[in-house]
């Protein structure tokens, strides 16, 4: 039994440094989703990008993977890159039709905090507009 404790410990140290870092989340259970969606809420990004709200801010249900006209005339495909840009530096890229209001949250977010907001709204690339 001694000799397989540092083995016991190894596969240990790896499985929690893979949960840390995103690579090793069960995605059956949704963790990275669901700690995203309570992310998304608690740092208010619901109360402009969701629901009857979703005026002032583009919806994301249904965003991921589909292509975003911009205002300067040119269309980016909303991948993991495009979100992660948005919620770090939302004015570089405006959507059509909709004013420069969003804050940046670089300084406000750490990079697991990106993966699980980017990973809810990954979540959300079936879902359809609900008015």
């Amino acid at each position: 039994m001694m000799k397989l404790l540092p083995f016991i410990l190894l596969l240990t140290f790896i499985a929690s440094d893979r949960h840390v870092y995103g690579a090793g989340a069960d995605s059956a259970s949704g963790t990275l989703t669901s700690e995203g969606a309570a992310l998304f809420q608690e740092l208010g990004c619901s109360g402009c990008h969701m629901g009857p709200s979703a005026l002032r801010a583009p919806r994301l249900e249904g965003l991921y993977g589909k292509p975003v006209s911009l205002q300067d005339g040119s269309t980016v495909i909303a991948d993991e890159r495009y979100i992660r840009e948005s919620i770090l530096l939302p004015n570089s890229r405006i959507v059509a039709e909709y004013e420069p209001e969003m804050p940046s949250f670089a300084g406000q977010v750490t990079e697991d905090d990106l993966i699980r907001l980017i990973a809810y709204i990954k979540s959300l690339a079936d879902e359809t507009h609900s008015q």
